[in-house]
């Protein structure tokens, strides 16, 4: 049975079921429990019916409560209680359920158990509301229908308190896991189910071994911490009910792992509920909190990531469409030009010197920013911009001017970035802005707008303006013909040293195949 089946009622038949289910479960389960402790004089179980009990209350509302008194009522009754007892206890403890589902709401128990103050929660609940409260009015009532003695009630109190405790602690959680589908039987591998076996091993070979030959407390520890470690909550409360009930029964009938304790065996026993069990179940809530957290923070780590994609994409093809309407190149000129500089800047990594500079993300970046080196020239007339021959001299220092324009327009991008810009977007705007107004910078100091020379000279800077060359001397322009690749790699060559960078050149002539590959791929 579980929560999307009873979604599926009306609202006229969801009472009813669920109190049937509630009073069967509870009901039957107690008799199980009941049968099962008949014999028992040494320790006390778990009270299992009030772990389904809260379960199903915390799934499914107050309306289980409905169910509890009428699944108390006929257990009590039908194992012998007198009629007012069974009907105080009965009514006693749905109304005690009432009051405890009412604080969790106000807690705001999560089901799922996915933080630790959800766990930590429903131990208060359980250890400080629910099992004193329904222990305290559960003696009176046998106490004031002379059912029990004054000097019972004491061990009668620690026996219903620490029944109840345990039955919540530990079964509530693993119908809660199952019940809202956290967790699955066929999510268990063999990494996690092993960890389990070997529990009920180590428990089995109890039956056979002194206690002093024996020390189960100590072997347990690590088993439990392991199947924590798994992140299996389900799992491990399964876990520990199983080998709980198995070790009190034995125990019961001087048998299992602790029988050897005797009149201490529900001393041992509490060790290893209170001082193992309960403490591996909150490592295991505690774990699968910590990983849950960090599902998040990645789940939203990569949603700000692609944001930002999103965004750099968006300001990058404006950018670029901006370049392209005010220039006289080409689309396949951008395209050529930033394979050309992603293949220079690969073999330049080849280089001791540039390996630490040149990282995947740099070449990535520059790859990019490759297509902005002339959006300068959104500031120069049309007059000259789109003049078909030789520029008059004042006309060429104006059309110089479109290198400072273009690293002032990246400059203010740059400051005031689009909301959701991180560092590497911003990266791919500052290699933008170096190379827009650094390409037409020189090794010998003789480019221009600041003439700067050699390493002053931005390395992004130094890789376009070998690309930007080779692609204008190999294509076509109104002013003049195509030049082959040959002649146009003899040019460079010439200018090795004082045009261009020394090492850069060197990598241009490694790749220089396909150089011309790409340059005849993409062909205006």
């Amino acid at each position: 049975m579980n929560s999307m089946f009873l979604n599926k009622l009306s609202l006229a038949t969801i009472p009813y079921r669920l109190i049937a289910l509630s009073a069967v479960l509870y009901g039957a389960t107690g008799y199980i429990t009941f049968f099962l402790e008949q014999t028992n004089l040494v320790v006390q179980g778990i009270f299992i019916p009030e772990g389904i009990s809260l379960a199903l209350g915390l799934l499914y509302g107050p309306a289980v409560a409905v169910g509890v008194f009428v699944g108390q009522f006929f257990l009590l009754f039908f194992t012998g209680a007198p009629l007012e007892v069974s009907l105080f206890i009965a009514l006693s403890n749905a109304l005690i359920l009432i009051l405890v589902l009412s604080v969790a709401k106000r807690l705001k128990v999560d089901p799922a158990f996915h933080s630790i103050k959800d766990y930590f929660n429903l131990i208060i609940l359980s250890f400080a509301i629910s099992a004193p409260v329904s222990a305290v009015f559960g003696h009176f009532i046998l106490y004031y229908c002379n059912e029990i003695l004054f000097s019972q009630i004491f061990d009668s109190f620690v026996g219903w308190y620490g029944s109840n405790a345990l039955a919540q602690s530990l079964v509530t959680p693993l119908l809660l896991i199952f019940l809202t589908r956290n967790e699955r039987l066929t999510q268990y591998s063999v990494q996690h189910l092993a960890p389990a076996f070997i529990i009920f091993l180590v428990i089995y070979m109890g039956f056979f071994v002194e206690f002093s030959d024996y020390p189960i407390t100590f072997i347990l520890i690590p088993l439990l911490f392991w199947l924590a470690y798994s992140k299996k909550l389900g799992l491990l409360a399964f876990t520990a009910i199983a080998s709980l009930m198995l070790i009190t029964s034995a125990t019961s009938v001087g048998m299992g792992p602790i029988a050897s304790y005797q009149d201490h065996a529900l001393v041992a026993l509490n060790i290893i509920s209170y001082g193992m069990l309960l403490p591996a179940m909150f490592g295991c809530v505690l774990l699968r909190e910590n990983s849950v957290n960090e599902v998040q923070i990645l789940r939203y780590a990569e949603t700000q990531y692609d944001r930002a994609q999103s965004i750099e994409t968006q300001l990058l093809s404006t950018l670029n469409a901006l370049s392209m309407a005010r220039d006289n190149e080409t689309g396949n000129h951008i395209i050529r030009t930033q394979n050309y500089v992603k293949l220079i800047a690969e073999q330049l990594r080849s280089n001791k010197d540039y390996l630490a500079t040149i990282t995947p993300d740099y070449v990535d970046s520059l790859f990019k920013a490759a297509p902005l080196h002339d959006i300068g020239k959104v500031g120069i007339p049309d007059s000259i911009l789109l003049h078909p021959g030789p520029l008059a001299k004042n006309d060429w220092e104006i059309m110089k001017t479109h290198a400072t324009i273009g690293e002032k327009v990246l400059s203010s991008v740059i400051k005031k970035p689009p909301a959701g810009t991180d560092k590497y977007n911003q990266s791919v705007l500052m290699i933008a802005q170096e190379i827009a107004g650094g390409h037409h910078e020189k090794w010998d100091g003789s480019g221009y707008p600041r003439a700067l020379e050699k390493t002053k000279i931005p390395l992004s800077a130094r890789i376009m303006a070998i690309a930007d060359m080779y692609d204008a001397l190999v294509n076509e322009r109104v002013y003049k013909s195509a030049w082959t690749h040959e002649e146009a790699i003899d040019e460079i060559k010439k200018l090795d040293g004082t045009h261009f960078d020394p090492k850069v050149v060197s990598a241009f002539l490694h790749v220089e195949e396909q150089v011309k590959i790409i340059s005849l791929s993409f062909k205006d």
